[in-house]
């Protein structure tokens, strides 16, 4: 069953994830949307870990904060975005495409 109240869209970027332990992974963005996103990894971590997320993007580095809301192993993970500021929102809004 489908939970999310925004929809997603294919948005790939290099993404840095960054834990509170001060580790730092790579993954690659699979998809956007003004809540969270889905980022592909080898190392995804587990559901309730608070992370900072570095968007690679080709406007520059945008960093937002989220949790892990889904975990695959070895696949990647679903990440809800926390704390997010209207000047980051409006960053996101701009990264997705447009429906006219």
């Amino acid at each position: 069953m489908e939970r999310r109240i925004q929809p997603r869209y294919a948005f790939r970027c290099e993404v840095e994830i960054r834990l509170n332990r001060g580790v730092t992974l790579r993954g690659i963005l699979g998809d956007l949307s003004v809540g969270g996103c889905y980022v592909e990894t080898i190392a995804p971590q587990p559901t309730g870990t608070p992370l900072e997320l570095y968007l690679l993007t080709q406007g520059g580095e945008l960093q937002v904060g989220g949790v892990v809301r889904h975990a695959q192993p070895a696949m990647g993970m679903g990440v809800e975005f926390v704390d997010l500021k209207p000047e980051k929102l409006a960053v996101i809004n701009e990264l997705m495409p447009r429906e006219d």
